[in-house]
């Protein structure tokens, strides 16, 4: 790294040795458990980000109004909403197909992004994401409840957990 002397930034190694090492004085069944409580926090996360990345206020995100259509990106609610069937789900799959032959993307009026979005919706593409982002923080929250530790550290855990379900960017 710039600066240091060649020595490169020691502190990942160094937390994973501590987590290693708390991970022993938990024993064996409960070694993973912490990770499982991140894995599946981060699904939830990534879950929640998707979602608004469609329909989050552009005021408390920072991004244009539908910022993950605007960039094509085939984020959670829109593979729910394809894979959900039915006519919206088809409409949706009709014009997303025209959209990747389109050059004229970048020129898309706010009507049809819109339109994408409602397509999305009424085929159940948000919905879906919003429960499993509800799934993904139960499980993470029963995996937190299987870990023996003090009550005030579970408490910052669930708060966290609680945090990126409810989190508006």
């Amino acid at each position: 790294m710039p600066g240091d002397g060649g020595q490169q930034d020691r502190r990942p190694a160094r937390l994973r040795l501590v987590h290693r090492g708390r991970a022993r004085r938990c024993g064996r069944p409960h070694r993973r458990r912490p990770e499982k409580y991140g894995y599946h926090l981060g699904l939830a996360f990534q879950a929640v980000d998707d979602l608004l990345g469609i329909w989050g206020d552009p005021d408390a995100t920072g991004k244009q109004t539908w910022s993950d259509l605007r960039q094509r990106k085939k984020s959670l609610p829109v593979v729910a909403a394809l894979a959900a069937g039915g006519p919206a789900s088809d409409r949706l799959g009709e014009i997303l197909a025209a959209d990747a032959k389109s050059s004229d993307f970048e020129n898309f009026s706010e009507e049809e992004f819109a339109a994408r979005a409602a397509l999305i919706e009424e085929a159940g593409g948000r919905e879906w994401t919003a429960e499993e982002a509800r799934r993904q923080h139960t499980i993470a929250i029963e995996v937190l409840d299987a870990i023996d530790m003090p009550d005030r550290v579970r408490a910052r855990f669930t708060a966290l957990a609680d945090f990126v379900v409810v989190r508006k960017r």
